[in-house]
């Protein structure tokens, strides 16, 4: 807590081998080593305490995390969809997911992950899973989809002025880049209030 990460590593090393059965060691000591940048270290012990620990969902969790971290996408994929095998409840796994799946260029995969973490999730409500795809929709250019994402966000959390921006400006895009589907976005009183 005092992040003094050479510290904590070391505790963490005298922790696994006076105690090699608690498995909390490898994660702690593998944030230590992530924090003082040794991460290809941080990696091996993650590896090691997934071998041994094989039921542990903190390893996929942690793992796609470092993957995040290094850049590899494809790999942060593997083990983000791992961590789901655990436990699809939790929310901020699609999203890391789905981030990792943005970063490959696969933004309609990400999409779905999303969509499927607004049925799974434990907290179904959670602003990010409204918000995410909105703006996958502004970056893919699809200004219709954007514009009735933002809507349905801005419905949901009425008092979050970054989402009401956000709805103006894909209604704005809308409108410039497609008039005949802003006529019919303006239609439904949902989407432009």
């Amino acid at each position: 807590m005092a992040g003094n990460w050479a510290a904590a590593e070391l505790i963490w090393r005298a922790i696994r081998t006076h105690i090699p059965e608690y498995w909390p060691s490898y994660t702690g000591g593998a944030d230590a080593l992530r924090q003082l940048g040794r991460l290809d270290e941080a990696r091996q012990l993650l590896d090691q305490g997934a071998a041994l620990f094989p039921r542990e969902r903190s390893f996929p969790m942690e793992l796609g995390r470092l993957a995040m971290i290094q850049g590899d996408w494809c790999e942060a994929e593997t083990y983000w969809r791992t961590a789901l095998t655990f436990d699809i409840r939790p929310w901020w796994v699609y999203t890391e997911l789905a981030g990792a799946l943005e970063q490959q260029g696969r933004l309609e995969d990400a999409d779905a992950v999303l969509h499927e973490a607004r049925i799974r999730a434990d907290e179904r409500n959670e602003i990010t899973l409204f918000t995410y795809p909105a703006l996958l929709a502004s970056r893919r250019g699809d200004w219709t989809a954007a514009a009735l994402r933002w809507a349905e966000a801005r419905e949901r959390f009425p008092s979050a002025t970054e989402i009401r921006e956000r709805h103006q400006e894909a209604l704005a895009r809308l409108a410039e880049h497609d008039p005949a589907a802003y006529q019919v976005v303006l239609r439904d009183a949902g989407t432009t209030y």
